[in-house]
């Protein structure tokens, strides 16, 4: 599994991605076998030989999205559920989605978090603070389990 943290940290909650993934990264003691974490920042296409290399089962982008939910609200969804969920920024993860799963045979999730304010020089929102933290415990609780489905699992 490859989970990419997407988003831009001068604007606001648009960082969730990005500020979910340094969270895993430093609550995960060791990385386990066949899992990749990445904090592809604003350019997550940068990424797209480092995934090839690493050949994912699944990959799992996490970022800010539109998703007309209360700020905070996390949703997993695949790439077809995607459609709906607007990004904060112009390449958005649907459209990534769909540029990986030409390069890559691979199931592809979208960790969409819904942002309360992304303007530029924004802080993190208390709320989306709180849900990144409760994410970051979920996801490394799943990592560590050794759980190979891990798709399925997050989307409970």
């Amino acid at each position: 599994m490859a989970i990419l943290g997407v988003g831009n940290e001068l604007r606001g909650d648009d960082a969730a991605g990005v500020v979910l993934v340094r969270a895993l990264q430093r609550q995960i003691g060791r990385v386990p076998e066949g899992v990749l974490l990445l904090d592809a920042g604003c350019a997550p296409e940068n990424f797209v030989g480092t995934l090839r290399r690493f050949e994912p089962k699944v990959v799992l982008l996490i970022d800010a999205a539109q998703l007309d939910e209360s700020p905070g609200t996390l949703r997993v969804l695949d790439v077809a559920q995607a459609q709906g969920a607007l990004s904060t920024h112009s390449f958005s993860p649907r459209l990534f989605a769909r540029y990986i799963s030409t390069a890559l045979p691979c199931e592809i999730l979208i960790l969409g978090i819904q942002p309360s304010d992304t303007a530029l020089g924004a802080p993190l929102s208390p709320r989306v603070r709180l849900q990144i933290h409760r994410a970051a415990r979920a996801i490394v609780a799943l990592l560590e389990s050794g759980e190979r489905n891990a798709a399925h699992l997050l989307r409970k």
